[in-house]
């Protein structure tokens, strides 16, 4: 696709003649996309080129041969798309009928686009009167018209230039377009708090009509979520599984003190919802007849956002009653990596604008469980409207009809979330007797706002692979049925016990090992149980006794910045006892973590024959290394300031580095979950159990989070459950090498997109933006680093073009 000019290969040759390597000269193509807009164009069937603009509605018809890939020369019409360029100040044009990025200077090698202002940051124009288009730009301060066929290199005539801009009080960072009446145009201003409100009437902008409004930066009180939801769900065989619970509200967090506009959306042109990224809300604007706003009352998300979408109304169950609708608002939240909470968005709603519970298991019920941090979010509709039924050669997980919400991943994936599957009647086994059922779709478990699966399921998911292993004292073995090693009583077992809803026996002839059982709820990984393990991340690598603390009589405080120990899960022993646990509590009891040297002492004192004790030997170990921890904070420990700890000063004299192991039990960690525990930082940064703001639920395994296995008593946590016996019934003591180790698989897999996969390997991507196109019901997602712009059908999910 790029071209070169033979002058340039004339050139190129005349220096590889010179003896010297020749200059790759690399013509310019997509830099740095951003955001898009879709345009309808009309064309003569078999004829290159374009007759003039369409309203995007012609485009949306089975007629117009948009949504057909075959027959392309018979199409009447092509969809484009228009798409920012931030690198350079550049906007291009695609036909998305054929792919193809059109070029606006021929005699340039690659691809030259139309020049707009500096730093685009948004892109609007009037779907069905497409002939100009604007373009805000945060560096100019301003947004400009252009006319779209000037772009489109339509001939002199075919067009009528345009040359009008509004000026801003300060850069915009987003910029949407309403039709209401008068065409009106809303950019965000997040330097000054505002949205800036500007007509349209004739096609470009009218400076004269500039409105800058300010935001409200009142918060109001959140609303109560209903304490439980009935999710739009369909599960086969039939089951009764948990129905995400309400928590209790949490405080409202703010960032900042000022209203930060940072994204904006139309709702059914007649309502402007505004992202806060300072504030915990979400402002709303009633559109009127001429574009005006006026404030109605904001939702209150309980923490900033800094995107959002909005879903069309919904049933609110399966095969529920048609006056039972629902809606809702996705938002993305400012405060963490990027979590996605749903908001009630049903007008008359008695819970509109409630934070709604849409998860079950591990994690905040208020969040949509996702494999990483959302960065964009956008609702898909494809076939929505479709009242055919579905057959069995339709439906599938990659067959996406309904309802579903895209979320754009800072790992370079999209997630594809349920929220309305128009097939699900079509979808499950005989028990679920469907109206035409699937091959190898026996097992089906669909509910709204959980990630959907990427494949069917012909059997029961959430199995254990390959057993389960135990070493002991460097000696492999599998455990029987019954949850020993060949070596029977004399090596560490597991015991029989009680696995209750939502958990599963996945092994034992009797229930030694249980599993969650919810596949949305359950993780496929890797689980180790260590005697004594080390909890990963706890550590330091530049630690250092520091006296200038009085830590108390007997007592010694070791400093360890930026090592963030109670976000690790650390405890001392007084940490425990001060932490007010009951009985119930699986901490209660505990003798405190350890603190293990990890590196040798200094030059200058390793060579001292006290200091011998500490110098690593061939295989790693040193006789003197372990330190009970006596209380413990975000960046410091308190040990025991006795004799072995003074000769262990004398040995370092300057910094060192250490790791935290647990003490008389087992370090249970995840291969993805981690090492589970419920461990804050309190109002002096002293580790403690959290036991107010995260209580333990005897009938709910998701409040077990706890790492730490103890012989002889059940352990439990938001995925699994166990018990280790000591072998002939003997406590194990310290410095036994016990391990045990398990696998989970046959968890569903999310469906998700990688959109940096290439043919020949992956490469690095930011999801910049998704749009969708309801004209043809594709899916695009623009890659800032990767500088591409993906097309992507929905039935079945596929990529169909990679457009750079």
């Amino acid at each position: 696709m790029r071209r070169s000019l033979r002058v340039f290969l004339g050139l190129a040759l005349a220096v590889a003649g010179c003896g010297q390597d020749p200059v790759r000269v690399q013509p310019p193509t997509f830099d740095r996309p951003a955001s898009a807009v879709f345009l309808c164009a009309r064309r003569q069937a078999g004829v290159d080129g374009y007759t003039g603009l369409a309203p995007l509605s012609e485009c949306a018809t089975d007629a117009s041969g948009v949504r057909d890939t075959d027959a392309l020369d018979a199409d009447t019409h092509a969809l484009l798309s228009l798409v920012t360029q931030t690198a350079r100040g550049e906007v291009a044009a695609v036909d998305l009928r054929v792919d193809r990025v059109l070029d606006a200077d021929g005699f340039i090698p690659g691809y030259t686009f139309h020049r707009v202002d500096e730093t685009p940051t948004g892109i609007a124009l009037d779907p069905e009167v497409p002939d100009v288009f604007h373009v805000a730009s945060f560096a100019a301060q301003r947004i400009r018209s252009y006319a779209t066929g000037e772009v489109l290199d339509f001939a002199e005539g075919e067009f009528t230039p345009v040359d009008a801009s509004v000026q801003l009080s300060d850069g915009p960072v987003d910029l949407v377009f309403a039709q209401p009446g008068t065409p009106t145009l809303y950019a965000a201003l997040p330097r000054t708090g505002q949205i800036a409100v500007v007509r349209a009437p004739t096609g470009p902008v009218d400076p004269t009509t500039l409105e800058e409004i300010d935001l409200d930066p009142t918060v109001p009180e959140q609303v109560a979520p209903p304490a439980t939801i009935a999710p739009w769900e369909k599960i086969c065989p039939a089951a009764t599984l948990r129905a995400p619970q309400a928590g209790a509200l949490a405080a409202a967090v703010s960032l900042g003190t000022d209203p930060q506009p940072v994204r904006l959306r139309v709702v059914d042109e007649r309502e402007l919802l505004v992202a806060d990224a300072s504030l915990p809300l979400v402002h709303r604007y009633a559109i009127a007849a001429d574009g005006a706003l006026t404030a109605l009352a904001p939702i209150a998300t309980g923490v900033p956002v800094r995107d959002i979408a909005v879903s069309p109304v919904v049933p609110a169950t399966f095969g529920g009653a048609a006056t039972e609708t629902a809606r809702y608002l996705y938002a993305i939240d400012a405060t963490d990596e990027g979590s996605v909470l749903v908001v009630d968005y049903l007008e008359g709603s008695a819970t509109f604008g409630a934070v709604l519970p849409v998860h079950v298991g591990d994690g905040r019920a208020d969040r949509v469980r996702l494999p990483g941090p959302a960065s964009t979010v956008e609702v898909l509709t494809p076939g929505f409207d479709d009242t055919t039924a579905c057959t069995a050669d339709d439906s599938s997980p990659l067959a996406m009809r309904g309802v579903f919400l895209a979320v754009g991943l800072s790992t370079g994936l999209v997630s594809i979330v349920d929220v309305l599957d128009l097939d699900a009647n079509c979808r499950g086994g005989v028990a679920c007797a469907a109206e035409s059922r699937p091959d190898n779709d026996d097992f089906l478990y669909l509910r709204r706002h959980v990630t959907r699966s990427a494949s069917r399921l012909p059997t029961e998911p959430i199995a254990l692979s390959g057993g389960v292993s135990l070493f002991f004292e460097g000696a492999p073995a599998r455990l029987d049925e019954n949850g020993q090693t060949p070596a029977g009583e004399a090596a560490p077992s597991l015991a029989v016990i009680p696995c209750t809803a939502p958990m599963t026996s996945i092994f034992g002839e009797m229930p030694r090992l249980c599993s969650i059982s919810e596949p949305w709820a359950a993780r496929a990984e890797t689980w180790t149980a260590t005697f004594e393990g080390e909890i990963p991340n706890a550590a330091s690598f530049r630690a250092r006794v520091d006296r200038t603390v009085d830590a108390g009589a007997g007592r010694v405080t070791v400093a360890a910045p930026t090592s963030a120990l109670c976000n690790r899960g650390v405890l001392g022993a007084e940490d425990v006892g001060r932490s007010g646990l009951t009985e119930g509590d699986p901490e209660s009891g505990y003798l405190g973590d350890v603190l293990v040297v990890t590196s040798d002492p200094p030059s200058s004192t390793a060579s001292l024959p006290e200091c011998a004790g500490f110098v690593a030997s061939d295989a790693g170990e040193r006789d003197a290394d372990r330190f009970a921890i006596l209380a413990a904070s975000a960046e410091s420990v308190v040990l025991a300031d006795d004799a072995a700890f003074q000769l262990f000063e004398r040995c370092y004299p300057s910094l060192f580095s250490f790791e935290v192991q647990v003490r008389g039990a087992f370090a249970v960690v995840g291969s993805r979950s981690g090492f589970a525990h419920r461990v804050i930082a309190d109002a002096e940064t002293r580790c403690v159990v959290d036991v107010a703001g995260q209580p333990v639920d005897a009938t709910n395994p998701t409040t077990f989070r706890n790492g730490r296995a103890f012989v002889g008593r059940s352990y439990q946590n938001p995925f699994v459950a166990f018990q280790l016996q000591a072998p002939n019934g003997l406590e194990l003591t310290s410095g036994l090498e016990v391990e045990l180790q398990f696998l989970i698989t046959q968890v569903p897999t999310p469906l998700s997109i990688d959109v940096g996969a290439r043919s020949n390997g992956r490469i690095p991507t930011i999801i910049e933006s998704i749009r969708y196109s309801p004209a043809e019901e594709r899916l695009y997602v623009l890659d800032s680093n990767g500088n591409g712009f993906s097309k992507y059908d929905l039935q079945p999910l596929q990529r169909l073009a990679l457009i750079d």
